[in-house]
């Protein structure tokens, strides 16, 4: 019987030793973040952003790795590092580790980018023939309403004054 209290006391002294100075496995678990910034640079594997901190009150720069398990979307569909462009505004789902040496190792697990895409013209071959088609029927639409507005509203001011 003697045995199971000296037992308690080691795991409560170790549960103790713990919470005062801090375990290292607790130190080192990953922990994921949300992150939005300005992409600086790229390279094969490797995104530099600029972001503001609220936590320091400052903009950061720092790298974040890029592996072929990070989901990269631009305007909701999928793609690649090679389809990031510098000076895009990014949004996304980093992986942040601990390192021994007291560094950290960002892994970006997901990143969005919305872009204002601007609609290419349509070639002269296929495209040149529906736009003007497609441009004289919206005329055509634009001026009937015109002429009806006047009438119908001719007539309705006649029905208010009744």
């Amino acid at each position: 019987m003697k045995t199971h209290p000296r037992i308690g006391i080691v795991v409560v002294l170790a549960s103790a030793f713990c919470l005062l100075t801090g375990c290292s496995e607790e130190k080192k678990k990953p922990h994921m973040q949300e992150v939005t910034g300005t992409i600086e640079s790229i390279s094969a594997n490797k995104v530099t952003v600029r972001s503001f901190s609220k936590k320091h009150n400052k903009e950061l720069k720092f790298d974040v790795e890029v592996n072929n398990e990070t989901e990269i979307l631009i305007n909701g569909s999928i793609a690649s590092i090679r389809d990031l462009k510098i000076g895009e505004t990014a949004f996304g789902s980093v992986r942040i580790v601990e390192n021994d040496d007291d560094t950290k190792t960002i892994t970006a697990v997901k990143v969005r980018v919305e872009r204002a895409e601007v609609l290419k013209a349509p070639s002269a071959a296929s495209g040149s023939g529906d736009k003007e088609d497609a441009t004289a029927g919206t005329e055509t639409q634009d001026e009937a309403p015109t002429e009806d507005d006047g009438g119908a509203g001719n007539d309705h001011a006649d029905d208010e004054g009744e």
